[in-house]
């Protein structure tokens, strides 16, 4: 008798659940927002590498690759870390100044930046940026009289370049950064203006 009235009663508060009908409020769902981070990058490319000197037209001239690591924090506005060393031989032309050429100069070819990337998407997958920030260069053990000396220069650098996201995490780009113009370069052809630049290709990864 007792299972037979509790039967009843959970029929009875069954039927007036499903009687309600639209009087009970429908339950909330909440969207959890899953956090993707994309602001991130780094990047691998190879750079032609120059040392010129507009008097003597002497040049140092090397293939390299720059590693790349830098934070976005808009579309139009990053900061970006390099460092660029040479793979391959450093070759000398010893331009008009006398000096022998020599296609495997005994020296390391090297740049260290950082800098304020401003960019402008140009389209929704194509960007064109600048690069304006402070570095050092240098080549290492050139000659001076009977020794040799480690020749660098800091300062100002800038560059232009542009991009291209071939997905939503990686990018091609290609840009062209002066490392140093002025007269001489650590005291090397001192009466001179030199001039040290790269043209880099790369891909960027963004995490």
């Amino acid at each position: 008798m007792k299972i037979s009235t509790m039967s009843f009663c959970t029929i009875a508060v069954l039927s007036s659940i499903a009687n309600a009908g639209g009087d009970i409020a429908p339950v909330p769902v909440i969207e959890v927002p899953v956090a993707k981070s994309k602001d991130f990058y780094g990047g691998i490319g190879v750079s032609a590498m120059k040392l010129y000197n507009d008097g003597s037209e002497e040049e140092f001239t090397s293939t390299g690759v720059t590693l790349q690591l830098g934070y976005r924090y808009s579309e139009y506005i990053s900061v970006e870390a390099r460092y660029t060393q040479n793979v391959s031989k450093v070759v000398y032309d010893g331009g008009n100044s006398g000096n022998a050429d020599n296609a495997d100069y005994d020296t390391d070819f090297a740049n260290t930046g950082i800098y304020l990337k401003p960019m402008y998407p140009v389209l929704e997958e194509f960007n064109i940026y600048a690069l304006l920030g402070y570095g050092m260069v240098g080549l290492t053990a050139i000659p001076t009289g009977p020794n040799a000396a480690d020749r660098a220069e800091s300062g100002f650098q800038w560059g232009i370049g542009a991009s291209y996201s071939a997905t939503d995490t990686i990018d091609i780009f290609i840009d062209y950064t002066s490392l140093y113009s002025g007269e001489g370069f650590d005291h090397l052809a001192t009466a001179n203006d030199q001039q040290a630049d790269l043209i880099t290709f790369g891909i960027s990864y963004r995490f």
